[in-house]
């Protein structure tokens, strides 16, 4: 009674492996591409989120802007002695904006504003591989992606 295998029976079954492994590893990191922009999108809603509940609590202005081409951002509170850092972070893909300037401000009352102080609605866009994710802010302050 023979209890082993024959090499042909464990080379087939590692032939069979490589090809499953050739087939899904690929479009796992095709999926894993897709999906980045959406959870630079989600994680980037909830920074504008937080900068604005930190301008409507302190009553200072708070900025966010896209820095190094749109590969991360800095979020800054106005104060006595100039612009102090709050928080800063990287995306997974390029982000650009339709605010001027790539700087959202967020006065007293927690409305998003271009630099100056004008109430503006706008958008920040994630690219990559086709799929796009948008962080949109209202002029009444209301912060969503989609």
């Amino acid at each position: 009674m023979s209890r082993g295998h024959t090499l042909p029976e464990l080379l087939t079954v590692m032939a069979l492996a490589a090809i499953v492994a050739a087939v899904t590893v690929p479009g796992v990191a095709w999926v894993t591409g897709r999906a980045a922009p959406g959870a630079d999108a989600r994680s980037f809603a909830l920074v504008l989120r937080r900068a604005q509940a930190a301008a409507a609590a302190s009553g200072a202005i708070v900025s966010v802007r896209l820095i190094d081409q749109g590969l991360a951002y800095e979020c800054d509170q106005a104060g006595a002695a100039g612009p102090v850092a709050v928080d800063r972070g990287v995306f997974h893909e390029t982000c650009s904006s339709n605010y001027p300037g790539d700087v959202v401000q967020f006065g007293p009352w927690g409305w998003p504003c271009a630099q100056g102080g004008r109430p503006r609605a706008g958008s920040f866009t994630f690219t990559r591989s086709g799929a796009t994710a948008t962080v949109v802010l209202q002029m009444g302050g209301r912060v969503r992606w989609q």
